[in-house]
């Protein structure tokens, strides 16, 4: 049997600003999993600029919570 270890970190360049919205609601929805499986973190969405994101696991966050940040 294989076991796969939940994500912890997605990297994302979004393209179309439009879809902008849509791309990291979809990215937060399916590391929320991987964070409810964790079971003791939560996720930080950091902004690097205006078309670089990553969407995280992340310690400093209370489990069932989503920061932001910008750097």
């Amino acid at each position: 049997m294989i076991t796969l270890e939940p994500s912890t970190k997605q990297e994302l360049v979004i393209h179309d600003s439009a879809r902008l919205q849509d791309v990291l609601t979809s990215a937060e929805e399916k590391m929320q999993v991987s964070a409810l499986a964790q079971g003791d973190s939560g996720i930080m969405v950091t902004r690097h600029d205006a078309r670089n994101y990553t969407v995280a696991i992340c310690a400093e966050v209370p489990l069932g919570e989503t920061w932001e940040r910008w750097l």
